[in-house]
C-alpha cells in the first residue's frame, strides 16, 4: 500500500474535460493512458458528463420559467430551510458531551490499530464533533484529507440520523451548517501533505461507527448497533491472451450485515453506510470473467444476538482456472474487532478470508493486499455480521425458531445465545423459560456493570492493555513530537508498552519514562 500520495497514481490539477463543446483530447489521452481498462473508464466519464448535462438542462429550464433572481433566492431558501429543520432536531436532543472510540484494526505497515475518537457535544442548537485523541496520520493510504474543515465524510452518521428522524429535510449544504468540527492537524482525520489517502473510505466507515456510538450515548432510543463496517472491493486481474493484456474486474463489493435496530432486526448482507452498493449476479460474473462462483450466501450465526438481532454477513467463494490470477481487496476490515452490540445486544461475528476452504489445502489468510492465485484455487471471503440491539433473552422465541428453520441460526446458537430450547420444529416453552431464568441469573446485571456496548472479546482484551486514558496520553505524546518522528515513536513505543502490559498495567508515567529511554537510545530530539 502507498505511503505517500505520489505513489497513488497520476495527479492532475483541475482541467476542463471539454473546451467549446469538444473533448479536451490532451487531458483525456493522459487519463486513459494511465489505466488498465481505458474503455470502461471512458464509459464512466461519459456517464458523469451525461448526468451533469441533464442537470444543466433542467437548471436552464427553471431559469427560463421563473427567472434567475427567483431561482437564486429559491436555492438560498432551500438551504436555509434544511438548516432550520436540522437545528430543530438538534434542540430536541439532550445537551451534553458524549465520547466514543473505534478502531481500524491495523495501519497495514504494522499490526497497531488506528484509533478514531470523537466527542460529540450538543448545545444551543449546534453539534460539535471533536476528533482530538484520534491517531496520528499513518504511513499507508488510510488517511482522510479533510483540510481541517467541516467535511461530509466525518458526518455521514449525523446526516443519516437527521434524514431518518425527518424525511422532509432536503439534502444540501444546510444540513451541516449547525455542525462544527475539530480535526487536529497531523492526525489520521487531517493529515499533512503528502499523506497517502487512496483507501480513505475504509477509515470513513469506522468514523461512521464512532459517531454512531456517540449518538447511541446521546439518543439511545434511536440508534442501531454497529453494522459490518466494511466496503471491501474484491477485484480480480487475469491474463487476456486475445487482447494481449490483463482483464481487471471488480468481482463483488463485500458488505457485512446491518446492525440490529431499536425496533427491527438488522438487514442481512446490507450496511446502511453502504446501501448504494449492489450485488453482482453470479451469472453475470461468470459470463464476464472466466471464474466459477462456488458459494454466495448469508453466513449462519454471524448476526449479533439481541432483542433485535444483527444482520447476517455474506460468504462468497469463487474459483479461478487460469494462471497468474491476482486478487486485491481494499477496505477489508472487522476481521479482528467485531461490530459492537448495544443496549444488551452482543457483538456480531468478525469476517475472515480462506484459501481453498473445506479441503486438505485449506489456509486461513490475513487481510488481502495482493494475493496470487494458482489455477484451481478457491478464494472464500466472509464479511462480518451486524451487532445485536437489546436484551437477547427478550427476543421472542418464535423469531428465534424462524431463524433456525431458515438455516440462519443453529440450534446450539438458539440455546446458548437466546436461551431458546427447541423440540423438533417447535419451541419447548417450559424448558425455554427455565433456561432463560438460569442464564439471566448467571449474567451480571447491566446496571451494575455499566455496560451499554458489547465490543467483543478481542477489543476488550486490547483495551485491558490499552485503557482509554492510556491511549489519550499516548496520542497526546505523539502529537507533541515533531511530525517526522511520530510514526517511528508510535511503532517503537507501542511494542514496548505491549511488552510491559504483559507484566502489569501501564500508566502515563510509564509512557514518559519509555519515551525518555527511547530519546537517549536513538538521539531523538
Amino acid at each position: 500500500m502507498s505511503s505517500e500520495i505520489f505513489q497513488e497514481g497520476l495527479r492532475l490539477p483541475p482541467k476542463k474535460l471539454f473546451k467549446r463543446g469538444e473533448v479536451n483530447r490532451d487531458l483525456l489521452d493522459v487519463i486513459l493512458a494511465n489505466c488498465r481498462i481505458p474503455e470502461q473508464n471512458w464509459g464512466d466519464l461519459q456517464a458523469l458528463v451525461a448526468g451533469l448535462t441533464t442537470g444543466e438542462r433542467r437548471m436552464h429550464e427553471l431559469i427560463r420559467r421563473f427567472g434567475p433572481d427567483t431561482v437564486d433566492k429559491a436555492m438560498d431558501d432551500l438551504i436555509d430551510y434544511a438548516t432550520r429543520k436540522v437545528e430543530a432536531l438538534i434542540r430536541q436532543m439532550p445537551a451534553g458531551r458524549y465520547e466514543f472510540s473505534d478502531y481500524i484494526e491495523d495501519d497495514v505497515v504494522s499490526k497497531i490499530p488506528i484509533r478514531l475518537k470523537v466527542a460529540l457535544t450538543i448545545a444551543d442548537g449546534e453539534i460539535h464533533l471533536d476528533f482530538t485523541g484520534s491517531d496520528i496520520q499513518v504511513s499507508s493510504a488510510l488517511n482522510v484529507p479533510t483540510a481541517g474543515k467541516v467535511h461530509p465524510f466525518m458526518s455521514v452518521a449525523l446526516v443519516n440520523y437527521f434524514a431518518t428522524r425527518d424525511r422532509t429535510i432536503p439534502l444540501n449544504a444546510g444540513v451541516l451548517r449547525r455542525v462544527r468540527m475539530t480535526l487536529p492537524e497531523g492526525s489520521v482525520v487531517n493529515p499533512k501533505f503528502p499523506a497517502a489517502c487512496g483507501v480513505r473510505y475504509a477509515t470513513v466507515l469506522r468514523i461512521y461507527d464512532a459517531v454512531l456510538g456517540a449518538l447511541a450515548r446521546a439518543v439511545p432510543e434511536d440508534i442501531p448497533a454497529a453494522s459490518g463496517g466494511q466496503g471491501c472491493m474484491v477485484a480480480l486481474s487475469l491474463p487476456d491472451p486475445e487482447a494481449g493484456r490483463r482483464h481487471v474486474t471488480v468481482i463483488e463489493p463485500m458488505i457485512g450485515g446491518g446492525g440490529g435496530r431499536p425496533a427491527r432486526d438488522g438487514v442481512d448482507g446490507c450496511d446502511a453506510s453502504l446501501g448504494f452498493l449492489k450485488t453482482t449476479p453470479a451469472e453475470t460474473l461468470e459470463a464476464e470473467v472466466p471464474i466459477v462462483v462456488r458459494r454466495f450466501h448469508l453466513i449462519p450465526d454471524s448476526g449479533g444476538p439481541g432483542r433485535f438481532r444483527g444482520g447476517f454477513g455474506v460468504r462468497l467463494d469463487f474459483q479461478v482456472f487460469q494462471p497468474e490470477g491476482l486478487v486485491t481487496a481494499r477496505g477489508m476490515e472487522r476481521l479482528r474487532f467485531a461490530p459492537w452490540g448495544v443496549a444488551g445486544g452482543t457483538a456480531g461475528a468478525t469476517g475472515s478470508v480462506t484459501l481453498n476452504p473445506d479441503t486438505a489445502a485449506e489456509k486461513p489468510l490475513p487481510k488481502i493486499d495482493v494475493l496470487a492465485l494458482e489455477p484451481g484455487d478457491v478464494l472464500s471471503v466472509r464479511t462480518p455480521g451486524g451487532g445485536g440491539h437489546g436484551d437477547r433473552f427478550t427476543r421472542p422465541p418464535s423469531h428465534v425458531l424462524a431463524d433456525v428453520l431458515s438455516g440462519l441460526v443453529s440450534r446450539e446458537r438458539a440455546r446458548e445465545a437466546y436461551g431458546v430450547v427447541l423440540d423438533g420444529d417447535r419451541v419447548d416453552e417450559s424448558a425455554t423459560t427455565s433456561r432463560r431464568a438460569t442464564q439471566l441469573e448467571a449474567a451480571p446485571p447491566r446496571a451494575a456493570t455499566g455496560a451499554v456496548f458489547d465490543f467483543g472479546a478481542a477489543r476488550r482484551e486490547y483495551e485491558r492493555r490499552w485503557p482509554p486514558a492510556l491511549q489519550d496520553a499516548f496520542i497526546a505524546l505523539l502529537m507533541s513530537l515533531p511530525a517526522p518522528y511520530r510514526a517511528y515513536v508510535r511503532r517503537t513505543l507501542h511494542g514496548r508498552v505491549e511488552a510491559l502490559a504483559a507484566e502489569r498495567p501501564v500508566t502515563p508515567d510509564d509512557l514518559d519514562r519509555l519515551l525518555k529511554d527511547l530519546r537517549a537510545s536513538v538521539a531523538l530530539k
